[in-house]
């Protein structure tokens, strides 16, 4: 049996940003080689595929990118470089390679299995990546399952519901000004003045089933200049439809160029439905393990949201309990729950 939690330690030390997994994507193959798998490698991914000689395939997902923040935690096996795990990817990856370990001592199986190594989940792309690899297609993918680590949720248990993850679309906005000395700023356009007010009058479109925020504000090059330019890059969470608070933010936007005579762009077209679970297989699995049915969705978003809009899926999260909140450079769990986590989802690809 391979370690889950060294090779989790192992993984947390050596982060790296969406697309460029090049170590992490070797340390997954150079285990995989030993396995009974035919591996296929995609962009910075993997998928390794266990063949039992059935005409489909269950396929099992996690992610591979960590993010660009630099972590704090005082820990053996802490980050090395300025990027981080603090979504608990590093966790994920862990628990698929115990489960190829599983599936590479078993001699039949109900279905063949995919093991998928996706990069790039933080940003825009990966899972759209290996859908137009057509890897899933290739493989006849019966139905995929994905998990996520989820803070304040019970150490140790799974949960899932019908709508787990809101739908999630990027939002980037650079308002136009006129870059002069400051002693000479009346009645010119200031971008900064402008920005400044489309962003708090933005924030104030979230209510309990939207949420917009921004986490990139950048503006000005001189402390005594005009900013040429305030851009914001963030992000639009929707528990329902989210076209009602995009239309709001365009009457908003709409509104401050006409005022001010200036120019606003506004592009919000990368976009992530949310992730939609397969009510059949919510059931099924309820008879295989135990799992708890929320009652709420989160405003979290996840590209897999793109393989429940092809393919029949459960996604869950497993709770870690009283931890720091993901993306916290302070972000840490107890990893002793991973053993038992790939225990748990091994009835779910193995159901007949």
């Amino acid at each position: 049996m391979i370690d889950v939690i060294k090779i989790r330690r192992d993984l947390h030390k050596l982060p790296e940003l969406g697309f460029k997994e090049y170590n992490t994507q070797k340390y997954i193959f150079d285990i995989l080689k030993n396995f009974k798998c035919k591996i296929h490698k995609i962009n910075t991914g993997l998928l390794a595929h266990f063949s039992f000689n059935k005409n489909k395939s269950i396929v099992y997902r996690c992610d591979m990118d960590a993010l660009k923040i630099k972590e704090t935690n005082d820990v053996y096996y802490k980050s090395q470089n300025d990027n981080m795990h603090a979504c608990g990817h590093d966790a994920h990856m862990a628990i698929a390679l115990g489960l190829c370990d599983y599936f590479n001592n078993k001699k039949d199986n109900p279905y063949d299995i995919g093991i998928l190594f996706q990069p790039s989940e933080e940003s825009y792309g990966g899972s759209k990546s290996i859908l137009d690899s057509n890897i899933l297609d290739k493989i006849n993918t019966k139905y995929m399952v994905g998990l996520h680590l989820f803070p304040k949720l019970e150490k140790g248990k799974l949960f899932t519901n019908e709508i787990i993850f809101s739908s999630a679309r990027e939002v980037n906005i650079e308002v136009c000004g006129e870059e002069v000395h400051i002693a000479n700023s009346k009645n010119k356009v200031n971008a900064s003045l402008i920005g400044s007010k489309l962003l708090i009058k933005s924030l104030e479109l979230s209510n309990k089933n939207n949420l917009i925020n921004f986490g990139i504000i950048q503006s000005g090059n001189n402390r005594n200049s005009l900013s040429p330019s305030y851009i914001l890059k963030g992000t639009i969470r929707s528990k329902c439809d989210d076209k009602i608070i995009l239309n709001k933010l365009n009457k908003l936007i709409n509104r401050l160029q006409k005022k001010y005579h200036t120019k606003i762009s506004c592009d919000t077209s990368m976009f992530l439905p949310s992730v939609k679970n397969d009510l059949h297989l919510i059931n099924e699995s309820k008879k295989l393990i135990n799992i708890t049915h929320l009652k709420t969705t989160f405003l979290q978003g996840e590209d897999f949201s793109l393989y429940t809009n092809k393919y029949p899926c459960l996604f869950m999260l497993l709770g870690v309990g009283d931890t720091s909140l993901l993306h916290a450079p302070s972000f840490n769990f107890d990893d002793s729950i991973l053993p038992n986590a790939v225990n748990q989802i091994i009835p779910l690809l193995e159901m007949d």
